[in-house]
């Protein structure tokens, strides 16, 4: 009898569908944030993907074109040679930039410097004014125009009459 008295006060051993309910569940192993994250990818709305895809579009349009990498490197190779002396090679390279972007007024102040260190400033002026023509406000253009009308002598004299001309 004492084997049957301990059979009724044991707890059965086998699972019972109360304890696969969410009562016998962790508190943290809910299922709520698997649901959430189902709702979270269902709020996508056609007016969100709409506005991504414009966002997309707005990015691959500012993406730069073959002209503008070139216009970086013939820009950059100009500088590059004007650091190392060679004023008519960076001369070149900076014509080339210039033909490909007429409006980036730092290849035309580069070039202006290139004529300058040639002391060929008529062309210097020609190039520091077409920067100041392309930006009001670019002060490095004036800084450097100014510098070549304060050349001592008869350079000043004969510059004199080039900056009349482009006034």
């Amino acid at each position: 009898m004492q084997g049957e008295d301990r059979k009724q006060t044991e707890a059965p051993s086998h699972t019972t569908k109360k304890e696969d309910s969410a009562e016998s569940l962790p508190a943290n192993s809910s299922k709520e944030p698997e649901e959430a994250a189902t709702n979270k990818q269902a709020q996508i709305t056609p007016e969100k993907t709409i506005t991504t895809l414009l966002d997309y579009d707005e990015v691959l349009a500012r993406k730069k074109t073959e002209r503008e990498y070139i216009f970086e490197g013939r820009h950059k190779e100009g500088f590059s040679e004007h650091s190392n002396e060679d004023h008519p090679s960076s001369i070149t390279y900076l014509s080339d930039a210039i033909r490909l972007n007429p409006e980036n007024q730092l290849a035309y102040l580069s070039r202006g410097d290139a004529y300058d260190r040639l002391k060929q400033y008529e062309s210097a002026i020609m190039n520091y004014a077409k920067a100041i023509d392309l930006d009001s406000e670019y002060a490095p253009a004036y800084n450097n125009k100014a510098d070549i009308f304060l050349l001592p002598g008869s350079t000043r004299k004969q510059l004199g009459t080039i900056a009349k001309q482009l006034s």
